[in-house]
């Protein structure tokens, strides 16, 4: 059954005051079907938008923590595989240069885009991005990424140049930062 605007009224507070319909019978509350009203609507998105503000667990700042766990855990993982390698100058991880975008931020290289003046350094691993900023040297740049991503992803990194197993050792010994 439906009701029509002239046969109730909504009080302020939400209560409906029902008068008799045309037919001389009243309508009970359960025949009303009564949508959520516009300010009710913006109540919820406003509430929705103050939730997504509040920052989630685990994070400081701006940036979310990587657990150190998860850091050690990989550099397990890497010296596991290194010791299946018997000469330290055979290349490990071969590099695979990054196809061009066209971008005007962009780089040559994996990774690098220019931020300003300088060039920054975006690398994802373990489920987040993480970017690091300030370099002076578009070549520099190259060389964090490739060590942030061997770090994150392991032996088999998408990197800027090639790493023999030495090489790959003395990243691992370098105690790098992932704040």
């Amino acid at each position: 059954m439906e009701l029509n605007r002239e046969n109730s009224q909504i009080g302020s507070e939400g209560d409906s005051i029902l008068e008799p319909a045309l037919t001389g019978s009243f309508i009970s509350i359960r025949d009303i079907k009564i949508s959520p009203s516009a300010c009710q609507i913006k109540k919820n998105m406003i509430s929705l938008k103050k939730d997504l503000k509040e920052k989630p667990k685990g994070k400081v700042g701006n940036k979310a923590k990587i657990p150190q766990k998860l850091i050690e855990n990989r550099r397990r993982e890497i010296l596991s595989s290194l010791k299946k390698v018997t000469d330290p100058s055979k290349e490990v991880i071969k590099a695979v240069p990054r196809i061009s975008t066209g971008s005007k931020r962009g780089s040559s290289f994996r990774g690098v885009s220019v931020n300003g003046k300088k060039w920054q350094v975006m690398v994802m691993g373990f489920g987040k991005k993480r970017y690091y900023g300030g370099i002076k040297d578009q070549n520099e740049a190259a060389q964090l990424y490739d060590k942030y991503a061997i770090l994150t992803q392991g032996i088999g990194a998408k990197t800027n140049f090639g790493y023999t197993k030495d090489q790959i050792l003395s990243i691992l010994r370098e105690n790098l930062k992932f704040e």
